[in-house]
């Protein structure tokens, strides 16, 4: 789950991790209490640990669905915070922990992705247009829904303690549709690879870092032309990228795609949430 950024938000805080005993996570009593909900209900016990290394500054919370804590674990449901996480997060965390049809989305997503790739090879996604809207139906659609389905449990989950701040107060559609937003980058920087690599393949990983994974994630960063491997080198994308998006801009079909699948994702959502 992202976090707020910009004015500090004035949240109901989970807990914090004691700085003196790594990996230690002090709970409020509301925390205790959520806990406590959730093994009088699922018969699960809760764990809660630092976020790993390596996850973006944006996250706030993470649940893994596979492996020890996850979807398949009998017994524990672990959560990953940040520091001094929200309350509000950690429900939404839990949401997922809990929800009994993550890992049927998750195997979902991969069948269609798979589709997807498969129409791809044999050439049947013709059109930019008709490659978007192939895509969509996987991950963006898939990761739109589970977030809404977290999002609803810990609206619901803080309005039945008595509870509100300024995470209950925002929009909480907006997450979820980020995952739509990052599909239509995601389909763009398809677009630009149709045609062959667009940088060497020498600078092909540093390339993932600094424009393939900044554009293409949830929330993405403004598209360079160029980037620096080093303090002395810079190697330019060519013509490519700036061509690429220019040409999808002017593509009245993928644009007339893209508005069509934002407008389903918006309409989608506020039924979800009941705004």
């Amino acid at each position: 789950m992202r976090q707020l950024v910009g004015n500090t938000p004035q949240v109901i805080p989970a807990g914090s991790f004691d700085p003196k005993t790594p990996g230690r996570f002090a709970a409020t009593p509301e925390t205790l209490d959520t806990i406590q909900r959730i093994k009088d209900k699922h018969g699960l016990e809760v764990k809660i640990e630092p976020l790993p290394e390596g996850v973006p500054s944006w996250v706030g919370g993470i649940y893994y669905q596979d492996g020890p804590g996850g979807s398949y674990d009998p017994e524990t449901r672990t959560v990953y915070l940040g520091d001094n996480p929200s309350l509000f997060t950690l429900e939404h965390e839990l949401g997922h922990a809990v929800d009994p049809t993550l890992t049927k989305s998750a195997n979902f997503e991969r069948v269609l992705q798979d589709q997807f790739f498969d129409k791809l090879n044999r050439g049947e996604l013709e059109t930019p247009a008709k490659r978007l809207e192939a895509y969509m139906l996987g991950m963006p659609r898939r990761r739109l829904d589970v977030e809404l389905t977290a999002q609803k449990y810990a609206e619901e989950k803080m309005k039945e303690k008595g509870l509100e701040d300024d995470r209950t107060r925002e929009d909480l559609r907006q997450y979820p549709l980020a995952y739509i937003d990052q599909g239509v980058r995601q389909s763009q920087l398809g677009e630009m690879m149709v045609d062959g690599q667009d940088v060497p393949d020498s600078v092909a990983l540093i390339k993932d870092e600094v424009f393939d994974r900044p554009y293409g994630e949830v929330y993405s960063e403004p598209v360079q032309t160029s980037f620096m491997p080093n303090a002395n080198t810079v190697v330019d994308y060519g013509d490519s990228v700036a061509n690429t998006l220019l040409k999808l801009a002017l593509d009245k079909n993928y644009q007339k795609a893209a508005i069509k699948e934002k407008d389903r994702a918006v309409a989608y959502a506020t039924r979800r949430m009941g705004y």
